[in-house]
């Protein structure tokens, strides 16, 4: 059943499912397995019928789910892909859709069908440290919108805007072939750019490093630690301090270090001062969405971080995530349970958590301080700090 689902997945992606406009042709054989059997179901056969024949809707768009049900050897698995069929216009009517660089809808209006679209004045194209590039008539944003060419259907229009990487950060971004991209290629190029020039610092250093890093903004004689906002000392003390490892260590797929390791153990941006009890109490837990104090939600299971400590503990994460492919951030109910230290329990969550304390927790003075220390000895820094609009550029899509 795998495999014939991935070969129509293959078929499937190559029609414009957003933009249905005519007939569809729907695979109704597997190329690989044979003995398949394969038939299709839509919720809403006036608009699309079983095989494929559209009848475009007058007033609005709609969207049309069809179940794909594969038969092999008696048993039956089901699939659902969902196709926007765009809408004809009642008495020449037509509809215009503007988005904007995360195919987020920003306006519509309706104008007659052979009139040309135009730009509203509410759409405002200045977005602080976004370059806008112009207009585009699909996702892929190759062809520009045609303002002078009277529509005939449902405009969709694409505005591009290229985040500014080569102003700031003293280079580090630029010319790395970030700009326009989104979701999982730009995760993909991000990956490449923090691993370059990337110079690993032992666990046992980390402990000198953390000294400078993680100083309290107001009490520069002290260290602010995570998650209860304890003021420790600013001289290494084993006996009063830890090495808090924010993408817990039994979770990184790998062994426990020690002091000479260099490795993912010892990535500088996953290591935050704490105190020995709470370092305790926290363990490998991962992280679920609460308000107030950190504390733990469910023992044995879930912590929460902290009203104070939630956005910086998200923007770690998706760092970790980032620059290591063998991480994954999921949502709550997919995190596993496997044997610790194994790659196999590489995984760390809640993701929709995190994206909602990345907003509610904004980047801060204290985290920025960090990261340029960090980068003073590691060569590489966490890109959601320096660009906090990433997170919505990347993460959005692995929720949906």
């Amino acid at each position: 059943h795998g495999r014939v689902f991935t070969e129509i997945d293959a078929i499937v992606a190559k029609i414009d499912s957003k933009n249905i406009v005519e007939d569809i042709t729907l695979p109704t054989e597997s190329e690989y397995v044979s003995r398949a059997i394969l038939y299709w179901s839509s919720d809403k056969k006036n608009i699309i019928s079983n095989l494929g024949k559209v009848n475009r809707p007058a007033t609005a768009d709609e969207i049309v789910t069809m179940t794909l049900s594969v038969e092999i050897d008696s048993e039956i698995k089901k699939k659902d892909y969902k196709f926007t069929v765009l809408m004809t216009g009642e008495d020449g009517e037509l509809k215009v859709i503007f988005y904007n660089y995360l195919n987020e809808e920003i306006t519509s209006y309706i104008i007659e069908a052979g009139e040309k679209a135009y730009i509203p004045d509410s759409i405002n194209t200045d977005i602080e440290r976004f370059d806008f590039q112009g207009w585009y008539n699909s996702e892929d944003r190759e062809d520009a919108f045609d303002f002078n060419k009277a529509i005939t259907s449902t405009a969709k229009i694409y505005g591009s805007w290229f985040l500014d990487y080569s102003t700031y950060y003293n280079g580090y971004y630029k010319n790395q072939n970030l700009e326009g991209l989104i979701n999982n290629e730009l995760k993909n190029q991000l990956n490449v750019r923090l691993n370059s020039g990337y110079t690993k610092v032992s666990y046992g250093d980390a402990r000198y490093v953390l000294e400078k890093s993680d100083v309290d903004l107001t009490n520069k004689d002290k260290l602010w630690g995570i998650y209860n906002s304890l003021l420790l000392s600013n001289v290494w003390n084993g006996d009063t301090m830890n090495r808090e490892h924010v993408w817990p260590c039994a979770r990184l797929g790998t062994s426990r270090p020690n002091n000479s390791t260099k490795a993912i153990s010892s990535d500088l941006h996953n290591l935050r001062i704490i105190q020995p009890s709470i370092n305790s109490k926290r363990s490998d837990l991962y992280f679920v969405d609460s308000k107030g104090d950190a504390r733990i939600i469910s023992e044995g299971a879930s912590f929460y971080p902290g009203d104070e400590h939630k956005g910086d503990v998200a923007r770690i994460l998706f760092y970790m995530a980032t620059m290591y492919s063998s991480l994954t951030l999921v949502n709550e109910k997919d995190i596993p349970n496997k044997q610790a230290y194994t790659p196999e329990n590489a995984y760390m969550g809640d993701l929709a958590a995190l994206l909602k304390w990345h907003v509610e927790d904004p980047v801060d003075e204290f985290e920025i301080q960090r990261n340029n220390v960090l980068f003073q000895h590691q060569k590489n820094r966490n890109p959601y700090i320096d660009y906090p609009e990433l997170v919505d550029m990347i993460w959005k899509y692995y929720v949906a």
